[in-house]
């Protein structure tokens, strides 16, 4: 008899203990998403979708969710490998997050650890800057707003090229700078270059070509439009890293101007809208600037920062808004807006995240010595949400479409909040 109990009861302590390193069943509850409880359960997304094969981001209240070994919710070993962290540092995600970023500060451990909690580890010189934005009942003004780097990567001066995203500068410098003329991106411009020859050209057509097919040319003449000391002094002087001194494909820009590879000078200019006229007279630059020495310059940080202005313009205290005309507030927008021949690899990624057609991008894609960054603003359709996402990578044009894939299924789940 005694050796019988024994034996039942050493069965019934193995079958506990067995039990309890299998796989377990969860129910999903309202506001659960798999970060949510991979995070809950001490394990990763991967974890949850190995032991769910046909899961997907997108849950529903009562679905059932295998829970295997390594979600058991106790605490375990480090685990090692692409994107995991450990259980006590997932475990602290909530308690080093602020519930407001003090102004004019940024998180930089919050981000590192959701991208680790989604199975991802950026390799060394991964980039990024998320902005999480949300607006009052009437979406009028900013109710909330929270900064999140990836490491500090947001105020990062050096080892990166910001490529073609610094073209957001030049177009936003040469819309205020017309309008402080009292002119509007309607206006004609003729750039009367060293070498004799008269350039003519409608404004808005510099900025759509800029911005939307990244032309070279039509950026370095919104520099001369508005002079060198304008920009880089008004415009780019209050942020903490911006600078824009030489011309953007130098080889074509000497051969078709005859002047020199800096964009520190700017020929006479002739302005014409309807019967106004106005003459601005050859400039030269006085000033010292940020990166003096190359041909330009930017933290994410100042990317983010400009966008922000142009796309939450109606939300923004008047003192805060750029003096820009509506005119050219939209052909801004649009031009951000279009679909482009090259650099649409991290929009698609992070619109994949979301469901079909509830989110809107603006962007400004940029690739330069094989550097690909690219700054986004998402618009997300009947809420008050908004985000800014700003990403840099080596090496190649897909070197942040990875990044832009996690990114987008956090503010697609709501956890970056």
């Amino acid at each position: 008899m005694v050796r019988y109990i024994l034996l039942t009861a050493c069965l019934a302590l193995c079958t506990a203990w067995s039990s309890s390193t299998l796989a377990k069943n969860y129910i999903v509850t309202q506001g659960d998403s798999l970060a949510r409880i991979a995070k809950k359960h001490h394990c990763t997304i991967d974890n949850i979708k190995s032991a769910n094969p046909t899961i997907t981001e997108q849950l529903r209240v009562g679905q059932k969710i295998k829970l295997p070994a390594k979600c058991s919710g106790g605490k375990a070993s480090k685990q090692t490998g692409s994107g995991k962290v450990t259980p006590d540092k997932k475990a602290a995600v909530k308690a080093k997050k602020p519930r407001t970023v003090p102004k004019g500060t940024i998180n930089t451990s919050y981000l590192a650890d959701l991208l680790g909690a989604y199975g991802y580890q950026p390799k060394k010189r991964f980039k990024a800057l998320v902005v999480d934005i949300t607006l009052d009942r009437s979406q009028k003004k900013i109710l909330r707003e929270n900064w999140y780097d990836y490491h500090g990567t947001g105020r990062i001066k050096d080892d990166w090229n910001p490529g073609s995203t610094i073209k957001i500068f030049s177009a936003v410098g040469a819309a205020i700078y017309l309008k402080s003329k009292g002119f509007d991106a309607r206006a004609t411009a003729s750039f009367h270059d060293p070498n004799g020859i008269t350039h003519r050209y409608k404004v808005s057509d510099l900025l759509t070509d800029a911005l939307q097919k990244s032309d070279n040319l039509s950026h370095n003449r919104l520099v001369q439009l508005q002079g060198h000391d304008f920009l880089n002094g008004k415009i780019l002087k209050p942020l903490s890293y911006a600078g824009i001194h030489k011309a953007y494909d130098q080889p074509q820009w000497l051969e078709v101007t005859g002047g020199t590879e800096w964009l520190k000078r700017s020929p006479q200019i002739d302005l014409e809208l309807g019967p106004k006229k106005r003459t601005i007279q050859a400039r030269s630059s006085t000033g010292s600037y940020k990166c003096a020495g190359s041909s330009a310059c930017a933290t994410l940080e100042d990317l983010a920062k400009v966008m922000r202005r142009i796309m939450l313009h109606e939300q923004l205290p008047v003192s805060q808004r750029y003096n820009v005309g509506s005119y050219e507030l939209r052909t801004i927008r649009k031009a951000l807006q279009a679909h482009r021949r090259r650099g649409m690899e991290a929009v698609n990624a992070i619109e994949d995240a979301f469901k079909p057609g509830e989110v809107t991008l603006f962007h400004k894609p940029g690739y330069a010595g094989d550097w690909m960054t690219d700054v986004i603003y998402i618009y997300k359709k009947n809420s008050p949400k908004r985000w800014i996402v700003v990403l840099g990578n080596v090496p190649g044009r897909n070197a942040i479409t990875r990044g832009a894939e996690v990114i987008g299924k956090i503010l697609a789940s709501g956890d970056l909040e």
